[in-house]
């Protein structure tokens, strides 16, 4: 399905900022500091130690704001005035403790506004932000829905086929979604994991065609395949017996020439790799 990238970039926009509101609520209420207190932590975190005039720069705010902003920060405890630089202002320990709650609370906040992974979210919301106006009609979401399914999400974020991840699902691998970031942070291991994707493999070799290409698809290597089975031998049998299975009669097996045109039947294997 094809979303159109207008409503999708609105709808993605309406998220955040309702996503930025609830964090500045949580914030406010949690540290006791005002939504212009919480701006200038933030312009501190990324550039530090940093002068008044760079703050206001920061924050896109007039001097007076950000001097008043950092006054009333520096009586709180979570500003301090630089040693070396005394016209320029760091965090202090507190606000260095602060500015970390800050990630962890803007996490909980994008996921449970829009029920994805922040990690994923962060970087869909940069696709889609950074587009040109006169780029939209490029845009093109696949979805399954209305919008992006949580398979699709977490395909592109980790950089595989969706199918890839659908096999880890059913393979007991990974639970099925909705997914957290501690379940994408797992995942990322999988990628290139055989077992995690034995079953598929293993409806792959049965039905036949190029080895090669079944293990492509599962994002997997040959490699990786010959190194499991030579470690398992319960694993090697069941192969096999698929392989068995799924081989082309037509080709005269047990031959290198078979092996190298795709074939990974145990005859062909052996005249090629002697196991």
């Amino acid at each position: 399905m094809v979303v159109t990238p207008p409503s999708a970039r609105a709808d993605l926009v309406r998220s955040l900022r309702a996503a930025a509101d609830m964090l500045e609520q949580r914030l406010a209420v949690a540290s006791g500091l005002t939504p212009n207190g919480i701006a200038i932590v933030l312009c501190l975190v990324e550039h530090q130690p940093a002068s008044i005039p760079d703050v206001a720069a920061g924050a896109g705010r007039q001097y007076s704001w950000a001097k008043s902003g950092l006054a009333a920060l520096r009586e709180s405890g979570w500003v301090i005035r630089c040693s070396a630089a005394p016209n320029r202002y760091a965090l202090s320990d507190a606000g260095l403790e602060l500015a970390d709650g800050l990630g962890v609370a803007a996490q909980q906040a994008i996921a449970s506004v829009l029920g994805w992974p922040a990690g994923v979210v962060t970087e869909r919301a940069l696709d889609v932000l950074a587009t040109r106006a006169t780029d939209v009609e490029r845009l093109v979401v696949r979805a399954e829905s209305a919008a992006l399914s949580d398979v699709a999400v977490v395909a592109e974020c980790l950089g595989v086929e969706q199918r890839v991840v659908g096999a880890w699902v059913r393979s007991g691998s990974v639970s099925a979604p909705p997914w957290t970031e501690d379940n994408l942070e797992a995942m990322r291991g999988l990628r290139g994991s055989v077992i995690a994707v034995w079953p598929e493999l293993l409806a792959g070799a049965r039905a036949g065609g190029k080895f090669s290409l079944v293990t492509a698809g599962l994002g997997i290597t040959t490699q990786r395949v010959a190194s499991a089975i030579g470690r398992d031998p319960v694993l090697r049998t069941q192969l096999d017996d698929a392989l068995m299975l799924g081989r082309d009669p037509a080709i005269q097996h047990g031959r290198r020439l078979a092996y190298r045109d795709g074939c990974w039947c145990p005859e062909c294997r052996r005249a090629q790799l002697g196991h």
